[in-house]
């Protein structure tokens, strides 16, 4: 294990990291550090004056990950009544598999919604480093959801036939 993944999951973060097992700590110190990584980016970085996409993209792609967001969430409360939700990969057995609302849609919103939020928010700020860095934290979450899948097959026994009828990070109309 490196040096700075320890001291971070050790010290910098504890107090998030004390809701976490401690075989999960790594991927939410990860998270955190990617999140922290592009928004020190998005500050010490210059926007450009010609950009590759125009704000708005950005913009509106930050929009719709609070959308996401907001719908994620109520779908969690009403499926589980409680406004708790799990930072980290493991899940909670004493909590329902939400399968409606979006969740009905995509397995992972909330990786949607923070991969659509940081790709957003880099492409408003235009710079190619920045950008680069909102696809790599798209790149995160999307391991990160596979590595939670193999943990949801272990307690939800109806997670073969979710992962059938939903696509993981966008939606399978497909089916």
């Amino acid at each position: 294990m490196a040096p700075c993944i320890h001291i971070v999951s050790n010290v910098a973060f504890s107090p998030i990291l004390s809701l976490v097992t401690r075989s999960d700590r790594h991927w939410v110190a990860m998270q955190v550090l990617v999140v922290a990584a592009i928004v020190l980016a998005l500050i010490i970085l210059k926007p450009p004056e010609v950009r590759l996409l125009p704000i708005w993209v950005g913009v509106a792609l930050c929009f719709i990950s609070l959308a996401v967001m907001a719908s994620a969430f109520m779908a969690h409360v009403s499926v589980n009544h409680t406004m708790q939700v799990n930072v980290s990969p493991s899940p909670d057995s004493k909590k329902q598999l939400v399968a409606r609302g979006i969740y009905a849609y995509v397995r992972h919103p909330m990786y949607l919604s923070g991969s659509l939020l940081l790709l957003g928010a880099t492409i408003w700020h235009g710079n190619v480093v920045a950008i680069g860095g909102g696809l790599m934290a798209s790149l995160f979450f999307y391991l990160k959801s596979i590595h939670e899948e193999q943990l949801l097959l272990q307690v939800y026994a109806d997670y073969p036939a979710y992962m059938k009828r939903t696509g993981r990070l966008l939606p399978r109309f497909w089916r």
